[in-house]
């Protein structure tokens, strides 16, 4: 299994909405160190910004604000 590929989904179908870090560790069965290195992975492949939301403390993916 191929768990950028299960994380990209997964976060993709959340929506606006988005997941929690605690969400996405039960989901990819990983231990948060390793969630957190494929979210930055992740990150890099596309070139969005996957953030937390401070408020709901949920991740979600956004476009780039930045401009190549």
């Amino acid at each position: 299994m191929n768990l950028i590929s299960v994380l990209e989904s997964v976060i993709f179908v959340s929506g606006d909405e988005g997941l929690s870090l605690k969400q996405i560790i039960e989901i990819l069965d990983q231990e948060e160190e390793n969630v957190l290195k494929l979210i930055n992975i992740l990150k890099e492949e596309y070139n969005q910004y996957i953030i937390p939301d401070t408020n709901t403390q949920k991740y979600a993916i956004v476009k780039s604000l930045v401009w190549s």
